[in-house]
């Protein structure tokens, strides 16, 4: 018997986007799959299509619940789920017909805890907008240390949960924050610590649709302030937990920030507490010799105070 395989697709408002979604993960070339449609309150034609398929296919299971965001559809569909790996795929999002697979016989063969491919952006109609170099398909094994790095560095591994296949195990110890923004951001890293291994495939599977009313792309509201939170959250426990990881943590505290900084007017009364923050951190970019130019730019502008940086960097 093959393993069994849990996709958690969370589902709100994207009646547009949701057939697309749905139908790559039924034309997966590995078939062993649970396919969990957790629909968070919708108020469009979603709770139909959803149906329909969980009738059309015993692979599909919808469970419903009142809107609650991301973190409360994942927590509940890793819940339900009965499947040995776990696999989060966003509802506007698409993959290809041999993802799941190249997934599992990554994380399979190299027994990482955590395998990950490449993604592209794309529009709402799925034009790639960052074409990249042809994929090598090498796969590149890390331990916990080279895959931290990598996942601060921001060059090879997001800290989105797409693009991954997780051993469930890891749910066990920890669960997406509830009620908040940049969940993602709160939990990758700590998947990370307690994995002894994380695979990366120099491959695309994944295709990250880029809507213009997402919620993380729209102007700024005092939720984001929640990324304050959990940059020093992260920047805290690394500074225990991994000590010599302190100035990637702190690179990636300060990016963060200042890319959360960038988007509130000087008007506003938030952007001096995001700047006062930030700075804290505008030390560690410095000290990292891989760390990007842009990051290491920013941090040489803060030095000439909010206004100038602010002229130079605002969105």
């Amino acid at each position: 018997m093959k393993t069994l395989i849990s996709i958690i697709v969370p589902v709100h408002n994207v009646e547009n986007f949701l057939v697309r979604c749905i139908e790559s993960i039924l034309n997966q070339t590995y078939k062993e799959l649970e396919i969990i449609l957790v629909d968070d309150g919708s108020t469009d034609s979603c709770p139909n299509i959803c149906k329909k398929y969980e009738e059309m296919d015993n692979r599909v299971v919808v469970i419903t619940q009142e809107n609650g965001g991301p973190s409360i559809a994942r927590n509940n569909g890793i819940k339900c789920s009965k499947g040995e790996y776990i696999v989060f795929i966003d509802s506007d999002d698409f993959v290809t017909p041999t993802y799941i697979e190249k997934l599992f016989k990554t994380i399979f063969t190299t027994k990482s805890d955590i395998a990950i491919t490449g993604f592209y952006m794309t529009d709402e109609s799925g034009k790639i907008m960052d074409k990249r170099k042809n994929e090598t398909e090498l796969i590149e094994v890390y331990n916990t240390d080279e895959a931290l790095v990598q996942l601060l560095m921001q060059k090879k591994i997001d800290a989105g949960p797409w693009a991954k296949m997780f051993k469930r195990d890891l749910f066990e110890v920890y669960k997406y924050p509830e009620g908040k923004l940049f969940e993602d951001f709160a939990i990758m890293y700590k998947l990370f610590l307690i994995s002894e291994k994380v695979s990366y495939i120099d491959s695309v599977g994944y295709f990250y649709v880029q809507r213009e009313n997402s919620i993380l792309s729209t102007d700024f509201n005092p939720r984001k302030m929640d990324l304050i939170f959990f940059a020093n959250e992260m920047f805290d426990t690394l500074f225990i937990e991994k000590p010599q990881l302190i100035n990637y943590a702190g690179t990636r505290s300060f990016s963060a920030l200042m890319s959360l900084w960038r988007t509130i007017p000087l008007s506003e009364k938030y952007n001096m507490d995001v700047w006062s923050e930030a700075i804290k951190f505008r030390k560690y970019p410095l000290k990292v010799r891989n760390s990007k130019i842009k990051y290491k730019i920013g941090a040489i502008l803060t030095f000439f105070g909010v206004r100038i940086s602010y002229r130079l960097m605002a969105r």
